[in-house]
């Protein structure tokens, strides 16, 4: 899509100082976590950007990241990086200095606890769970979903493996708001579990669902978050 000759042109025009883009930590790795931040300081010319960070997560020297901001609204552009220093609410990233275009459905999640209570419950290995405190819906892509579950310990021999185990969800997103209700059920796969200090990740992909509920959800969720961040940076 883009000239070599024209990477710096570019990295200029759409990582543009003051503006916010989405942060992904952890980019290389299972656990990912995603974010908002703002671009303060930028030096084009050696590759770097200083980043004001208010809320969680927070970066950490040597961590791998991505930042991305949203390009003709269904892909995103995209800058891959290393933390080399981080203090507070700041960072500075030395990035690659190459746009990546990502597509949004496989590359961003959500979490649509902001605008929506959540019911349903999953079943895998034939046991049936519901959405409760103990399992936490933690993101949702166009995709995939993500939970927390800290009531369910998994065989130690599942663990940090790519897996390939069916089950079935059943989700109701009710809107906080005006009571809309978006229902997700089908197939699905789970695909990793990673324990963690809190509980065990559990990533799902989707099996051959396309639902207009599942993208309506994301992209309110989308919405509803970057209307929270606005008010948190301003």
């Amino acid at each position: 899509m883009f000239n070599k000759k024209e990477h710096y042109k570019n990295i200029e025009e759409h990582f543009q100082l003051n503006s916010y883009v989405d942060l992904v930590l952890n980019y290389d790795m299972a656990n990912q976590s995603i974010g908002r931040v703002k671009i303060r300081k930028v030096d084009y010319w050696k590759n770097l950007l200083v980043m004001y960070q208010p809320g969680a997560p927070k970066a950490r020297k040597g961590q791998i990241v991505n930042i991305s901001t949203l390009y003709l609204r269904k892909n995103r552009l995209s800058l891959f990086g290393k933390v080399i220093q981080a203090e507070s609410n700041f960072f500075i990233m030395k990035y690659i200095p190459e746009i990546i275009l990502i597509n949004l459905r496989r590359g961003f999640r959500e979490n649509p606890k902001i605008l929506f209570n959540i019911y349903g419950n999953i079943k895998i290995f034939e046991k049936e769970r519901l959405i409760s405190e103990k399992l936490i819906l933690k993101d949702l892509s166009l995709t995939g979903v993500g939970f927390l579950s800290n009531g369910y310990k998994w065989n130690k021999d599942l663990l940090n493996k790519q897996l390939n185990i069916e089950g079935q969800i059943h989700l109701n997103f009710v809107n906080k708001k005006d009571q809309s209700t978006y229902a997700i059920s089908g197939n699905v796969n789970l695909i990793r579990i990673v324990q963690t200090p809190n509980g065990f990740l559990e990533g799902y992909d989707f099996l051959g669902q396309e639902s207009d509920d599942i993208s309506k959800v994301v992209i309110d969720s989308q919405i509803a978050h970057r209307q929270a961040e606005i008010k948190l940076y301003d």
